[in-house]
């Protein structure tokens, strides 16, 4: 018996406004799908559709502990560039911040 081709051999295809394409691609943004025809296909056959939730919240402590971690390191070079300058104390306390920063990240970051 033959294998069957998993490649698709037909195509559907309709026309829509403007608004109710950004309607439907905000839909598909919320998903976990790749593209928006396997999106388009899993609501066609009535398929489950995984929905992504992120808390808003973690969403925007993680950006801010983000720009945080940029400007800590942009600090660390400023502070290693500067001559004469006693600064051990200064760029321990700033690498265990980062450090301590990128445990909250990866810990808050997960799928």
């Amino acid at each position: 018996m033959k294998e069957e081709n998993k490649k698709p051999k037909s195509w559907i295809s309709f026309r829509v406004k403007p608004a109710e394409y950004e309607k439907i691609y905000d839909f598909y943004s919320e998903t976990n799908c790749k593209k928006l025809s396997e999106y388009a296909r899993k609501i066609l056959l009535q398929k489950p559709v995984v929905i992504i939730y992120r808390n808003q919240t973690a969403e925007d402590f993680l950006s801010a502990a983000n720009d945080l971690k940029k400007d800590l390191n942009a600090a660390i070079k400023i502070l290693h560039a500067a001559p004469g300058f006693s600064k051990q104390i200064v760029v321990s306390k700033v690498e265990e911040i980062c450090l301590r920063m990128n445990e909250i990240y990866e810990l808050w970051s997960r799928k």
